[in-house]
């Protein structure tokens, strides 16, 4: 978490005093899209800025609530809690401009602080209020959202100690904090059985799901209205990218690298919207799959085609599209059966927007397509009402870039490779307003839309609910499992931190045993239970390693055998001094930069202690020199098995001593 710091400079000992200084402070702000907030409503309406542009979300006014939540009635937040939530949130957006999402966690985080201080005011708070308000959540929540509120409880806790809002010094961290994991559970059956051979994890698309995208891919066809969803899923389950890299996938061919491997552009990271410069990278495609993505990215300009159109249009008018109207005269009277033909709702009807504004008119005379005149007269519109309703769909934000690369060339809409026409609630397509698919659209189809088409084209069995999140959990995983390094796969789904790998692969512990005995049968392994494993007659050696290798654990430089639930391990934190349990994989990239590390420090440890020793006071330097004669004997029989050139390595850790 990053450091807070006070947002007020000078910090009073009366805690009214502090909190009145935070709200003229935050009052003061003046941010995009807050112009008409009334600071003691409940709901602020925000009209533009950042806020109004989150992922997922068309852009627009967005409403953000300051209220308890709904199972303790949703009723608006009072007193000191209300000022310090809305004036810490416009600061701290002031100071970070985070999203939508995180303002609102932020306010629901405090909310049930607040619910669970009851009648003590926000001054009085104290740790014991704050360990019932994360526990409060843990009970609304699931897992992952539960964790996103904890850290804004932390948060919020933080930002009271740095101005001095509460009078005891809170530094607040929740007794139960830890990030999501899905770890099994130990269970009592023998780790031969059949059942372990098999990756099932809660995050992973399941077989089935796979299977039935797969039938779909193959029998929709291609002027389906819900085709360009089923080719987007299909993209995400072979390249595992996030859901905002394909949807400001910009157009493109797929290109070769040097060595003949195919490659796509894109913007990496999460969604951002033309906020700053954006560095393009270029994604190597899957061997195997190469074939599939090339032929979904055909389908994209395709399927695309019409919707680009439109955006240029859009563009170029900075309004609507309104070519479509090109064929009528301009006295035309336009009907519910017009209005459906071109892909718009019933404007004309009761609920309709163009009946409510009052721009209809009722005509008696007109019949039904049965020939009979209706007992509600039909009721029609003229070409400028029409108009007046496209223009209402249309916002200056949709012609605006949504990408910048570095080079300061700016991608608007008809450049990316993913386009459709803007849906509405009645469930049809304006064609005068052409938009990249939002995530929105893509998960009303998974939930509501596709179990239909499963049904039709596949089977009539009942398709589990998946995100499109989960397909990076599933690749991530099968990728472990293959062999690709942890730095590797850190690199391909651009994370910056090799630990949050670690939480999407879901290979279990007793799947990693097997498949460790198997790298130890090819000669991938090095270390003393892979050369006891190769001493042995060959009627012995399975039976050996079903004895040793009953758990592994990821060193980093090397891996570790032993099964801490039987016992601890004596050695501590000695892995490389000759311990029987310490092995490594001979082909580990990530493994070998550490190694080559380790080696260099133990290079200058050793000429150290021989200086030591060689001088009147030895002190310790002879077990020292032991011990580290034990290390760089091991680190050199895995920098061995790296192929690394040992003599100029050590050279070089010298050099550097000296």
């Amino acid at each position: 978490m990053k450091k807070v710091v006070p947002f007020i400079s000078r910090l009073e000992q009366d805690r009214w005093s502090n909190l009145s200084a935070l709200v003229e402070r935050a009052k003061r702000l003046s941010l995009e899209g807050f112009e008409a907030v009334d600071w003691n409503s409940s709901t602020w309406l925000i009209q533009a800025g950042r806020l109004t542009k989150s992922p997922g979300k068309r852009p627009g006014p967005a409403e953000i609530n300051f209220c308890f939540h709904p199972s303790v009635g949703g009723s608006p937040l009072t007193g000191s809690w209300d000022d310090a939530v809305k004036a810490l949130m416009c600061l701290r957006f002031h100071r970070n401009s985070q999203m939508m999402s995180n303002q609102r966690n932020f306010i629901s985080a405090v909310a049930f602080v607040a619910h669970n201080a009851g009648d003590t005011d926000l001054f009085q708070l104290n740790i014991e209020i704050l360990e019932r308000a994360c526990d409060a959540i843990n009970d609304q929540y699931a897992e992952s959202t539960a964790y996103n509120l904890h850290k804004a409880v932390m948060e919020f806790a933080d930002l009271c100690d740095a101005n001095r809002l509460c009078n005891v010094s809170l530094k607040y961290k929740y007794s139960k904090f830890k990030r999501p994991t899905k770890v099994n559970g130990r269970e009592q059956r023998r780790l031969e059985d059949a059942e372990y051979e098999q990756t099932v994890a809660d995050k992973m698309v399941s077989p089935e799901v796979l299977k039935a995208l797969g039938a779909l891919y193959q029998e929709v066809p291609e002027n389906h209205k819900y085709r360009l969803y089923i080719v987007m899923l299909t993209f995400l389950a072979f390249l595992g990218r996030r859901f905002s890299e394909l949807a400001l996938l910009p157009l493109q061919e797929v290109g070769s690298f040097a060595n003949g491997e195919r490659f796509v552009r894109i913007f990496p990271g999460k969604a951002s919207r033309g906020d700053g410069a954006d560095v393009m990278d270029r994604v190597p495609l899957p061997t195997e799959a190469e074939w599939v993505i090339e032929d979904c990215l055909a389908e994209f300009r395709v399927l695309s085609e019409a919707a680009r159109a439109t955006a240029i249009e859009m563009r170029r008018a900075n309004g609507p599209d309104l070519r479509f109207l090109d064929k009528y005269p301009t006295d035309y009277v336009f009907y519910k059966e017009d209005f459906l033909a071109l892909g718009f709702p019933n404007l004309v009807g009761t609920n309709g927007w163009i009946r409510k504004q009052g721009l209809t008119v009722p005509y008696p005379d007109k019949l039904t397509s049965q020939g009979i005149r209706p007992a509600n007269p039909s009721h029609g519109t003229n070409r400028s009402a029409f108009v007046d309703y496209c223009k209402s769909l249309f916002d200056s934000t949709y012609v605006q870039p949504l990408k910048v690369d570095r080079q300061g060339k700016p991608y608007f809409p008809e450049d990316m490779m993913i386009l459709r026409h803007m849906g509405t609630s009645s469930g049809a397509y304006t064609p005068c307003i052409a938009l990249p698919v939002t995530h929105a659209m893509l998960h009303r189809f998974i939930k509501h839309d596709m179990y239909e088409l499963v049904k039709q084209y596949h089977s009539a069995d009942a398709l589990a609910r998946f995100t499109t999140h989960q397909f990076r959990h599933t690749l991530n995983t099968l990728l472990d499992e293959g062999g690709l390094s942890d730095l590797m796969q850190t690199k391909w789904f651009n994370r910056s931190n090799p630990r949050d790998t670690k939480v999407y692969q879901h290979t279990s512990p007793h799947k990693k045993a097997l498949m460790y005995r198997e790298k130890i049968k090819l000669g991938e392994v090095g270390g003393p239970i892979a050369q006891t494993y190769e001493s042995l007659p060959v009627e012995r050696q399975e039976a050996f390693l079903i004895a040793r290798v009953k758990a592994v654990h990821d060193l980093g430089p090397g891996m570790c055998t032993r099964v801490f639930a039987q016992s601890p391990c004596p050695k501590g934190v000695q892995c490389q001094s000759k311990c029987d349990e310490y092995s490594w994989l001979k082909d580990s990239e990530s493994a070998r930069d550490e190694v080559m590390r380790m080696y260099k420090v133990q290079v200058v440890h050793y000429e150290t202690a021989q200086q030591k020793y060689a001088s009147k006071r030895k002190g310790e330097s002879g077990q020292w020199l032991k011990i580290i004669e034990e290390k760089i004997g091991v680190l050199e029989q895995q920098l061995a098995d790296f192929q690394v050139d040992i003599q100029a390595l050590k050279a070089e850790a010298l050099a550097h001593a000296i």
